[in-house]
Order: structure tokens, then sequence, then C-alpha cells
């Protein structure tokens, strides 16, 4: 299943160190090492959620919680995982960095997302189906 399935919650751990080596040790694993990515590929994803490919050289504890956040749904689109289940990922993101992460993740997306969230915003979006739990039916 661990090689079906990304998940990305809203209180992101991802370790201690710098960046670049954080993001080595995921492929590491053994679900993930033959996962191949390229560093363009990284770079052009990191510009995408509007993160500078220097952030690679800074120890994590130097991101803010937003930062942190875009990194660890860089990380879980180089995963290339077919099902991609995201919680709260933008409730600690200012608006415009939201707006970014929102399209970027249903843009061209050759997964499906479970996206789990209170933000209103996401109904506003095409080839989005919202399940109200509250009211347990399907809303679109």
């Amino acid at each position: 299943i661990r090689k079906q399935i990304a998940y990305v919650d809203q209180d992101v751990m991802m370790g201690e160190g710098h960046v670049q080596k954080i993001i080595a040790e995921y492929f590491s694993f053994a679900a993930n090492s033959k996962i191949k990515f390229t560093p363009l590929e990284l770079t052009e994803l990191l510009e995408r959620f509007d993160l500078e490919p220097v952030i690679l050289t800074k120890d994590i504890g130097q991101l803010s919680g937003g930062e942190k956040q875009r990194l660890a749904l860089v990380v879980a689109l180089l995963l290339k995982r077919p099902v991609m289940v995201f919680d709260e990922v933008t409730s600690s993101l200012d608006p415009a960095s939201k707006t970014i992460v929102i399209r970027e993740l249903l843009k061209n997306s050759k997964s499906t997302l479970l996206i789990i969230t209170h933000d209103e915003e996401w109904q506003y979006q095409k080839n989005v189906r919202i399940f109200d739990f509250k009211e347990k039916k399907w809303k679109q």
C-alpha cells in the first residue's frame, strides 16, 4: 500500500537537517528506492510551489510552516503515487500560497486526490467533487 498512496498531513514533520538530505531520505526507503527524478524536475516543482531552489541548501528548521507544507507537497508529487491524500494542507498557508497550492495540485494531476479540508475555496474548482460528512451526501 505504501507504493500506492502518498499522504501529507497539516502538521508537517519531515525530520531534521538540510532540506536536500531530507528529500533524499524519502527516496532511500524500500518503497521509494526505485523512484527517480531529475534535478530539473525537482527545481521545476519547487518553483511551481513558489519555493526558490536555494531552499535545498537550508536547514529545515529555518523554514516557515508554509514553506515546510509546500515542500512536503513537492515530495509527495515526486513520489508519483496513484492516490494522494492531503489532510488540511492549506490550513496554515497565506492566501497567495493557498491559491498556488490548490492550482498546482489540481493541474495536470494523474493521481486521484483525496483532500480533507474545511477550506471552502476547494469547492469552486473544476473537477472537484465534495462529500459533506455532516450532511452525509455529495454536494457536487
